[in-house]
């Protein structure tokens, strides 16, 4: 093993030196254990994935007579700025993957994508979900591969839904109206 030794003086002024003086034996593991911890403090990640799947699959709005893909990711450590994920979900009703794109805003703990509504779900059947995370530069740093199947048939949402409106008002009269007739009547002014 390599001797460590301590400096503890400048050159004198005449240009001799001082003697050296040895690190006490007691002290030389804790030196080389620092030292230690500051290299692997100061290497890069390398290897580390940037993003894991948090959590994900199909969400029924059975209100709103809709189903869709949801996805959470979770990053790992520090993406680089100007990051943005892209999620291809399969289409269950066939076609084109679905293209749900978003930026990473740097410090966020989690990164949420949804895709538009969905038809043909079919209960048990495995639908695939590709995401890629990219630089800003476009250069793909990190790509994930799942398959979700749901345990619900997309047979058990309404036809159309059981709400209208942004306030989940009641459609009694089941009209396709923005907002039900009962709501859009005039009500009597205040007495005075």
């Amino acid at each position: 093993m390599p001797e460590i030794v301590l400096v503890t003086a400048a050159p004198r002024r005449d240009g001799t030196r001082q003697p050296k003086q040895r690190l006490p034996a007691v002290w030389r593991p804790a030196v080389l254990l620092a030292v230690l911890l500051a290299l692997v403090a100061c290497s890069e990640d390398g290897d580390r994935p940037y993003l894991e799947v948090a959590g994900g699959g199909f969400v029924f709005n059975y209100r709103n007579a809709e189903a869709s893909y949801g996805l959470v990711l979770k990053p790992l450590r520090p993406l680089p700025e100007g990051s943005t994920v892209e999620a291809r979900f399969e289409d269950p009703a066939g076609g084109e993957p679905i293209v749900v794109r978003t930026s990473v805003v740097p410090g966020r703990d989690r990164i949420m994508l949804d895709s538009k509504p969905v038809r043909g779900i079919r209960k048990g059947q495995p639908y695939g979900v590709l995401l890629t995370l990219s630089d800003a530069s476009g250069r793909e740093l990190q790509r994930l591969e799942r398959t979700y199947a749901s345990r619900l048939d997309q047979a058990v949402l309404p036809e159309q839904p059981l709400a209208i409106g942004p306030g989940y008002q009641r459609n009694i009269d089941r009209s396709a109206t923005p907002f039900p007739p009962s709501l859009n009547r005039s009500f009597p002014e205040p007495a005075k």
